[in-house]
């Protein structure tokens, strides 16, 4: 498999009020080939409101979107709403890189948005993987 070719960005997330420590990003496997940690106060927070926006549009991307609204229902009781263009932060944007090799990926995480870019339907897979990875676990046990 192409994952060691795997490439992911990550500036810091959070699930509730909490940022992920970069000791967070070293647990992650397969281990990344390049991380690049953004300022220490930096996080997006996932929220009820946060959109999928799926601009890569391809079959294995629903099943990545299905992952993705399974963290949700963990977090939140209920799935993350779709929306089909960019009109607001607050959103985990999935959009295809054809730079990227097969099961490749980019996660770039800021406090606007999630943007996965993946060179296929498998590369977005292991970017939600890489995300379900590095959400604290406290996330899970806040009450909302």
């Amino acid at each position: 498999m192409n994952r060691l070719y795997t490439l992911i960005t990550i500036l810091f997330i959070a699930a509730a009020p909490l940022c992920a420590e970069k000791n967070n990003v070293k647990k992650v496997l397969p281990k990344p080939q390049t991380v690049t940690p953004g300022h220490k106060n930096c996080y997006f927070e996932i929220n009820p409101n946060t959109k999928i926006i799926d601009l890569m549009d391809a079959e294995g991307t629903k099943q990545a979107a299905a992952e993705l609204d399974r963290i949700a229902s963990a977090i939140f009781g209920k799935n993350f709403k779709r929306d089909t263009s960019i009109k607001s932060a607050g959103n985990i944007i999935i959009r295809r890189n054809y730079d990227l090799p097969t099961e490749g990926y980019i996660l770039d995480i800021t406090p606007e948005n999630i943007i996965i870019k993946a060179g296929d339907a498998a590369g977005v897979f292991y970017a939600v993987q890489t995300l379900k990875q590095i959400i604290p676990v406290q996330a899970y046990e806040t009450p909302l």
